[in-house]
């Protein structure tokens, strides 16, 4: 299954490139879909705070790479997510990278998600197909969201909304 997520930054890509060349090398555990704290039964085990997961979430650890190909119009940070729970219906492993990019719009850039979702044969009926999509999509976008709050900490800090776009997944 492939997976991908955009979100717009309201900041140049000058100026986010050295956050999400941060990144390099990181580790961060990941609910799906929503955030929680570290888990520390593995080597990911610096998590990134977050919204508490409901009863039914699982952990993923995240992990990136090394920035892959840089280059004066975009920047490639790899990552992975996998499973830490076995026997849940989203025991997946994702393999992607990261994109920064110029945007379309004059002074802004855009991450962009992109992936193949592994799931093992056999773990889903055609009905769970459409379920799995839906939960991967909302999951990409939470993840892309948090990563432009990660390039950038001011984003959604204090009383005014803040500088990012909404986030696009597929």
């Amino acid at each position: 299954m492939i997976a991908g997520a955009r979100i717009v930054l309201n900041e140049g890509l000058d100026a986010a490139r050295d956050g999400l060349a941060g990144l390099t090398g990181a580790s961060w555990m990941m609910s799906l879909p929503q955030w929680r704290a570290a888990y520390t039964g593995h080597p990911a085990g610096r998590g990134r705070p977050g919204v508490p997961a409901d009863g039914g979430a699982r952990l993923v650890a995240v992990t990136f790479g090394s920035v892959t190909a840089p280059a004066a119009d975009r920047l490639i940070l790899p990552f992975q997510w996998e499973p830490l729970e076995p026997g849940h219906e989203l025991t997946l492993q994702l393999s992607g990278s990261i994109t920064l990019a110029r945007a379309v719009a004059r002074g802004h850039s855009a991450l962009t998600m992109a992936g193949i979702c592994q799931i093992p044969s056999g773990a889903l009926v055609p009905d769970d197909f459409e379920q799995v999509r839906l939960k991967l999509m909302e999951a990409s976008r939470a993840f892309v969201t948090t990563l432009a709050r990660a390039v950038n900490p001011a984003a959604g800090s204090g009383p005014e909304p803040g500088p990012l776009g909404p986030a696009w997944a597929w």
